[in-house]
């Protein structure tokens, strides 16, 4: 009976960074390797299954520059066994954007394959649209009017569809086959608000993918976040749900607007969104995110 040997050797090998005015370069190397003991086959793609490392062996560099006007940031990423032979494939560069910053760093316009630094959810996920691999390719505008609270609104290819040979417009002779289609499912926007306490944030692009996430930090060495993701990009198009997200969405933009404005007078607008949030929308989440049985349980304890 063959037996194999795993010697995990998945440490941080790389990890140093280099600052010199702006630009710091970092990274790491994990890895590890199966041996059969016979000598028969070296992998360094089987060794220690699971999670406890990560879920196997990486590549990572980072590559960031900001100045005071602008800057850049770059991500190489090879996951998987280093014996494959897709060290140059296009989706190893997971982003890559500049960003030039105007009146003081108020307003902030960002172009290339883009990740978002300023409205992730923050807690175990930390993701927006799309997922750490990055945010699409496409051009994205930060407006931070106040302290803490960072809003955006971009346009890119994440959720985009390509033609298809049967698609009337292939037909036509007026598209070909795997060009993009631009519509509404090019925009998403998010907003985050941040105190020493607490933040907040609220994302919802109009290819129906939405998240939210509410976290309190007021105690040092202290993150208790919760997050939440839907994402229904596939799904037929639903006008009264995506009206009661939209709804729920601009709730939530109001309510951090009122913190750092007029919690009487904006703080009293929220009221006529949250009641599309909690009538359609809560019920709606209910019956989709939950299994069967959950959901019955969550109905009787909030009419109890």
């Amino acid at each position: 009976m063959k037996k194999t040997l795993g010697i995990a050797a998945a440490a941080l090998v790389a990890g140093a960074s280099l600052f010199a005015e702006g630009l710091s370069v970092n990274g790491y190397i994990r890895s590890g390797i199966s041996i059969d003991p016979k000598g028969e086959t070296v992998k360094t793609d089987t060794w220690l299954p699971g999670d406890y490392f990560g879920g196997g062996s990486r590549l990572r560099l980072n590559i960031n520059y900001d100045g005071v006007n602008g800057g850049a940031t770059f991500r190489y990423q090879k996951s998987g066994s280093f014996g494959a032979k897709d060290w140059f494939e296009a989706d190893n560069i997971k982003w890559a954007m500049g960003y030039a910053k105007f009146l003081d760093g108020k307003i902030i316009a960002e172009a290339g394959k883009l990740v978002d630094t300023y409205t992730s959810t923050g807690g175990w996920e930390d993701g927006t649209f799309g997922d750490s691999e990055g945010a699409g390719i496409g051009a994205r505008v930060v407006v931070s009017p106040v302290e803490g609270l960072f809003i955006t609104a971009s346009a890119s290819d994440i959720y985009l569809e390509k033609y298809e040979a049967d698609d009337d417009k292939v037909k036509d002779k007026d598209a070909s086959e795997g060009d993009l289609k631009f519509n509404e499912k090019l925009f998403g926007f998010t907003a985050k608000y941040a105190t020493d306490a607490f933040f907040v944030t609220g994302g919802v692009h109009l290819a129906k993918s939405y998240y939210a996430s509410f976290g309190l930090t007021a105690v040092d060495n202290l993150t208790l976040v919760v997050e939440a993701f839907i994402n229904d990009t596939a799904d037929e198009d639903d006008p009264v749900t995506n009206l009661a997200c939209n709804m729920g969405i601009l709730s939530t933009m109001f309510y951090c607007l009122s913190a750092v404005t007029s919690g009487i007078f904006i703080g009293r607008l929220p009221i006529y969104c949250s009641m599309y949030a909690t009538g359609i929308l809560l019920p709606w989440e209910l019956d989709n995110i939950f299994t069967k049985a959950s959901a019955k349980l969550l109905k009787l304890g909030m009419v109890g």
